[in-house]
């Protein structure tokens, strides 16, 4: 709900001020590209955690296209403000609220950081094995994990080699 009245908020202020904006990147049309993007990853991660039906669809849907798409918005955004900056910083006056367009690059830049920590997390549990290796007198015995402390399953197995 708070999201929602924020977004309202932040569009009736973008809409109101979009005559004042004279830049030549098309900075508004970004800013109301990235906020209907910012609702539907909210919707999308509400659907994951509300149906358990709809949520391999809604995890695709949102690790899939959106985040991808919202990366992409960011780092097209960043090249804008970089624009603006550099060329006529008064295109875009106090006036039209400018700290709404910076609270979309830190919002992005900060979604970007937490999709990046969520491909290395996926990355590197699809990477290691599920598996422990111990060597034990010149063999190579693999355990599969079932919530057993490996120290425990090495003193079954040394147990069992000397009832041999």
């Amino acid at each position: 709900m708070l999201l929602a009245g924020g977004l309202t908020y932040l569009l009736v202020q973008l809409n109101s001020n979009s005559k004042q904006i004279t830049c030549e990147v098309p900075i508004v049309g970004w800013q109301l590209a990235f906020y209907f993007t910012i609702l539907a990853l909210r919707v999308a991660l509400l659907v994951y955690c509300v149906s358990l039906k709809l949520a391999k669809c809604a995890l695709v849907t949102l690790l899939g296209f959106l985040m991808p798409l919202l990366t992409a918005m960011t780092i097209a955004g960043t090249v804008l403000f970089s624009r603006i900056r550099d060329g006529d910083p008064s295109c875009y006056p106090d006036d039209a609220s400018p700290w709404s367009m910076v609270f979309c690059l830190c919002l992005g830049w900060f979604l970007t950081y937490i999709y990046i920590l969520l491909g290395c997390s996926a990355a590197y549990n699809r990477v290691s094995a599920p598996f422990y290796h111990f060597p034990i007198l010149s063999q190579q015995i693999t355990v599969k994990l079932v919530g057993i402390h490996p120290s425990e399953i090495l003193l079954r197995h040394v147990h069992a080699h000397k009832q041999e």
